[in-house]
């Protein structure tokens, strides 16, 4: 099976994204870093790029996208109302020369949870840390906590502490929620789109 590399994406439909993202994504061939605020599509790229390959939840999407082969070939794959398109490949591709095992398809995105549950803990923690702009926060709290005790500090000192350190974890409180909710604004979504996908299908087969 080629070697498919992904040079643009448009994304017209997706759960989540019921009207597309406004950009044409462009990538590299080899490494590329997406990056932005939560609930601004990163997560949803990532699953339209794995439609492209794994068809199973192709009838939520529609998607156009340009990719070239290490067959020195270049083509067109377009996801719509549950139909794969391949087109413009010199090697004549379809479908299911698109479509990847499904027994990878796990490999595809490994969260740094899976990563902690193998062998891969020290790069797990490296990646946590410097996701968090390169400190390791409870380290800090137990560090500086230790320098207190160390330095015989008074009590105006520890106070202080103790209110950061409260400040710190109710900062914290507020991502979790945060985070929690953007998950719950996805479902909602995804419901929606689900419901406009069923409402053009039934107006497509109606025409």
């Amino acid at each position: 099976m080629p070697r498919f590399i992904i040079n643009k994406l448009k994304i017209d439909s997706m759960p989540g994204f019921p009207d597309g993202m406004p950009q044409t994504f462009e990538f590299s061939p080899r490494i590329n870093i997406i990056h932005g605020a939560n609930a601004t599509g990163k997560s949803s790229l990532a699953r339209a790029i794995s439609t492209l390959f794994w068809h199973r939840d192709k009838n939520n999407y529609r998607l156009l996208s340009d990719f070239s082969t290490d067959e020195e070939g270049s083509g067109k794959i377009s996801i719509g109302y549950g139909n794969v398109m391949v087109n413009d490949h010199p090697h004549n591709l379809n479908a299911a020369d698109v479509n990847q095992d499904e027994n990878i398809r796990h490999l595809y995105a490994l969260s740094l949870e899976t990563m902690i549950d193998k062998d891969e803990t020290d790069i797990a923690e490296v990646i946590m840390r410097e996701s968090n702009g390169g400190y390791d926060l409870n380290l800090i709290v137990k560090e500086e906590e230790e320098r207190l005790v160390r330095n015989n500090a008074g009590r105006t000192e520890k106070n202080e502490f103790s209110e950061k350190v409260k400040a710190l974890n109710e900062e914290a409180e507020k991502q979790k929620r945060l985070q929690d909710n953007s998950r719950e604004i996805e479902t909602l979504q995804q419901q929606i789109n689900d419901c406009d996908l069923a409402l053009l299908r039934k107006e497509h087969l109606r025409n």
